[in-house]
């Protein structure tokens, strides 16, 4: 039984995890569509749901919120603002969706 154990751990320290899901979510932003295992997959779904629905609201603290999230980098930020809410403006869930085998 798993007691007291909430999230996915994925083999790795929580510093080394955080950087992976920032990284991923970054990768995700800039091109797309990314290529990982369906663990790592599922485990930055829940992060992207909560940045995208803290960036529609279009605020300022959305905006530092979105920007602590991805760990202060500004480019990412911009293009999260820029390009991906406005490409879904009436979804107010489920942004990634996830497919293959991988």
């Amino acid at each position: 039984m798993r007691k007291m154990v909430f999230g996915r751990h994925l083999s790795r320290s929580r510093k080394s995890r955080i950087a992976l899901f920032r990284s991923l979510i970054r990768a995700l932003t800039i091109s797309g569509k990314i290529v990982t295992t369906r663990a790592k997959a599922k485990a930055i779904i829940p992060q992207i749901d909560k940045i995208v629905t803290a960036a529609k609201k279009n605020s300022l603290s959305a905006r530092r919120r979105v920007l602590a999230s991805l760990g202060n980098d500004r480019s990412t930020t911009d293009l999260i603002f820029l390009k991906v809410v406005p490409a879904l403006p009436n979804r107010t869930s489920g942004f990634k969706s996830s497919n293959g085998e991988a």
